[in-house]
Order: C-alpha cells, then structure tokens, then sequence
C-alpha cells in the first residue's frame, strides 16, 4: 500500500502509529556500546508494530512516517503508510485519522519494545465503552495508548500529555495491568526497564548482535 491508500478496520479498531524519522528521534536515548540510535528507535517501533498486525491484523492499522525504512516494513506487513506531513506527532495523526474509515480509532506511539499481545488486547477492550480512554506511560505523565471511539479527536501528544487528555478530551485513564505498554523508551534507564519486562525479537536481535 502507498500513501495515498486508506486501510479499514471494518470491525473494530482502526490503529495509527506514527513514526518518527529515526535520525531524528530518541535524543535522550543513549544506545548500547556499538549500536546506532536509529537502528534501535527502529527495532523498537518494528516490534510495536509486529504487536498490532497480531491483534487487529495489518489491515487495521496505518503508519505515518517519513522514516522509509519504516515504511517499508510497515507495508512488508500489509499495513496502510502515510507521509508524515510534518508539523510534529499530533499532526501526524491528524493527518491518520483522517484517512480512518471507522469512528473507532486509537493511536499507539511506537516506543514500547517490551509490549505484549495481551496488553494491547486487553487495553482496547477496556476502552471500548468510554467515548475517549488512554493508557498512560510508566511516569504516568505521557500517553502511549489513546482510543476514541467518536471519531477523529484533536490529540494532544507532548510533554504532560496525560494531564491534557483527561482535562481537555475527557480522557478515560485506563488502569490496565499492562508493564510493557507503559514501559515506552526515551533513556537508558528505561531501556533497562524494557529489557526486565521481555523485548520484541527485533529489538533483541539487535542487542544481540
């Protein structure tokens, strides 16, 4: 699929991931001795959305990027892809929801190696009767996870996201017991937390190496 395709999620959800370019992104995040932060943001962001083509298929979810070696993966697993316009996170997914063909829409920010199928599971179940829900990262300031079920909402990703999603969308916090979708990646520190709870084979095939 290109970037002009649109992808449905008939039943369900439809989920948006948005990608940074890999160059650009991670800056805090210090990588292991002979590995490049590209190529770890990268394996990261693979194994989230390994997770996603598991639980709701490939074709209920889009990618925006500009990132093309995500792209690139992304359509290897049937997904939708979508330039990213720029203008930072909350345009991009702007940009995905609008191409949704169903008003039940969630967008999963891709730095969360460690996550399971289950979890991911388990939260969108969990929001399916409120209007807006979210999951919140593991400081419980950031949002990994944001559903709606009302159609395209304005989004509201940055720093304190949690805050500004349950006060200015009505957000619904979802307490979910879910360590690796709130384990999302930004420091070392965090990537040792990641590596505790179990990463996705990607991101381990590359430590490995």
């Amino acid at each position: 699929m290109g970037q002009d395709d649109c992808v449905s999620g008939d039943r369900g959800w439809q989920l948006v991931v948005p990608i940074k370019r890999a160059e650009l992104g991670k800056s805090r995040l210090i990588p292991p001795l002979g590995i490049s932060r590209p190529d770890l943001a990268r394996a990261m962001a693979s194994d989230a959305l390994a997770v996603a083509a598991h639980v709701l298929g490939p074709g209920a979810v889009l990618v925006v990027t500009s990132d093309e070696p995500m792209r690139t993966y992304a359509e290897s697993l049937g997904m939708g892809s979508l330039s990213d316009p720029g203008g930072g996170l909350n345009a991009a997914i702007a940009l995905g929801f609008a191409h949704a063909r169903t008003s039940s829409l969630a967008v999963l920010l891709p730095d969360v190696p460690a996550l399971k199928n289950h979890e991911l599971q388990h939260a969108l179940t969990l929001a399916e009767p409120h209007a807006v829900a979210m999951v919140a990262d593991h400081t419980g300031t950031g949002t990994c996870l944001l559903t709606s079920r009302q159609g395209p909402i304005a989004t509201l990703f940055g720093d304190g996201s949690a805050h500004r999603h349950r006060e200015g969308l009505g957000a619904v916090h979802l307490s979910v017991q879910a360590p690796g979708l709130r384990q999302d990646v930004d420091t070392a520190a965090d990537l040792d937390s990641a590596m505790a709870l179990g990463l996705g084979p990607a991101t381990i095939a590359l430590l490995q190496r």
